[in-house]
């Protein structure tokens, strides 16, 4: 297995089972499956031609999500269900004109988005960012912002919070240095922000990576070129569906000038865990108190054979759900799949499995009929929290549907008032009218008089 792509899915499906997407060498989608082990199953190909980027998610149902761009073009989304793909065109890119990078796929609260950036060939050193989505049929094409990538572009980080707003945070170049810059799309009213700075100026900054919390709290990682070396930087907006809420204090992860770089951020059983590297090896940091205060480094991994890479993380997997945020991780996949750093393989015994090895020891009949029912009683909660995860999922879009309607509400409300305001502004006229006519009903007689007096 060769994976020569430089970006790579694992999609865990709730059975624990594990998809590697990737591209091959000859720009084909592949895929490595996994059963919920590690082990390799198979490899197949996702279409036969050639693509030039792609993307993949998961959504509620189970069904996995991909997006690539053909070499014509075409936009495909492909739909993986009950062991079969289907796919489709869902819009026509001018790749004769424009350079198409770091395409993704995000499906949250039953919207679809599609994020991109493009560059035009004559004019490459600007990028614009652009966005598709939808929840029907129709697709809304939005454009988020342009930037200046500088001579080493690198992929913009995108987090969607709990009611379906977007996050994004990328590198432009800002008086001649790298800098971070955040803007948001708020789904309510289908608009995108204005873009702000939120890293320091005086410094370099590089390798961004984002992660909102189970309290939907927003975390940047990323590296600091200071006095010539990399110093880890963290930055915490609480809250983000909430927008009373700011930005806090950029804080140093460690010492200065250690020169770990590629930070990730993973939010493991409310806690903090980020992940970066120095010299190849991957190193470990906790944090207990939302990024305050960061424990001392400690070494997960040995990266002897250069294998050890960055993976885009989406899972179904129930235990996943229960104590995980992810959006990144590292990795090792060859014909096995290794997880760095936390344990999220649910194939691996706890001490309850220890306990029941040894009273089946002892009652190997006993344990055997109890296990298969405990197994039945497991899926059955398993289903049950998934049902529970869809109807969160539905009372947020309920939530966003009473928000639109208080709004067009309030609309209503104005309208009438200012109907109102017309109303009694027209009464006041009419009745100023009607005592002049009433001054001029004199001067009307006393006329009539004169004429008649002077034709006597």
């Amino acid at each position: 297995m060769n994976l020569s792509s430089s970006k790579k899915y694992i999609v865990k499906l709730s059975s624990n089972i594990s998809y590697i997407f990737y591209l091959s060498q000859s720009e084909i989608i592949e895929c490595n499956i996994y059963n919920s082990d590690g082990s390799l199953l198979s490899n197949e190909q996702i279409g036969k031609h050639k693509t030039k980027d792609f993307s993949v998610t998961i959504d509620s149902a189970d069904k996995i999500h991909l997006v690539c761009i053909a070499p014509d073009g075409n936009l495909l989304y492909y739909l993986f269900h009950n062991s079969e793909w289907e796919h489709k065109i869902i819009s026509k890119l001018d790749v004769k004109s424009n350079t198409y990078r770091y395409l993704m796929l995000y499906i949250k609260n039953r919207t679809t988005h599609i994020i991109y950036s493009r560059s035009n060939l004559l004019n490459p050193v600007v990028y614009t960012i652009e966005h598709l989505y939808w929840s029907s049929k129709t697709i809304t094409k939005k454009t988020v912002t342009s930037y200046l990538p500088g001579k080493h572009p690198r992929s913009y980080q995108v987090q969607v919070d709990s009611v379906g707003n977007i996050h994004l945070v990328y590198n432009s170049l800002y008086k001649y240095t790298n800098q971070l810059y955040y803007i948001k799309f708020n789904l309510l009213h289908k608009k995108w922000s204005l873009c702000e700075i939120i890293s320091d100026a005086k410094n370099e900054q590089s390798h961004p990576s984002i992660l909102i919390d189970k309290k939907d709290s927003l975390h940047v990682v990323w590296c600091a070129i200071e006095n010539s070396n990399f110093t880890l930087k963290h930055k915490l907006k609480p809250n983000v569906s909430n927008p009373r809420f700011n930005w806090r204090p950029t804080k140093n992860v460690l010492n200065d000038n250690s020169n770990y770089i590629a930070p990730l951020i993973i939010e493991f059983e409310n806690a903090l865990h980020l992940y970066c590297k120095k010299n190849n090896d991957v190193f470990e940091s906790i944090s207990v108190d939302d990024g305050r205060n960061w424990s001392n480094i400690n070494i997960k991994a040995l990266n002897k054979d250069n294998n050890i890479e960055i993976f885009c993380y989406v899972s179904n997997s129930v235990s996943d759900i229960k104590k995980l945020t992810i959006s990144q991780l590292y990795a090792i996949a060859n014909s096995t799949l290794q997880f760095i750093g936390i344990d999220i393989n649910p194939a691996k015994k706890n001490d309850d499995d220890t306990c029941n090895h040894k009273i089946q020891c002892q009652h190997a009949t006993y344990v055997s009929t109890n296990t298969a029912n405990l197994t039945t009683c497991k899926t059955d909660i398993d289903s049950t929290e998934l049902t529970l995860t869809e109807v969160k999922n539905r009372l947020h879009e309920i939530e966003i549907e009473q928000s639109k309607l208080e709004t067009k509400l309030e609309g209503y409300r104005k309208d009438l008032h200012i109907i109102n305001e017309n109303i009694l502004s027209t009464h006041d006229e009419c009745s100023l009218l009607d005592q002049k006519i009433a001054l001029s009903q004199p001067d009307k007689v006393s006329l009539a008089k004169r004429i008649k007096t002077f034709f006597k």
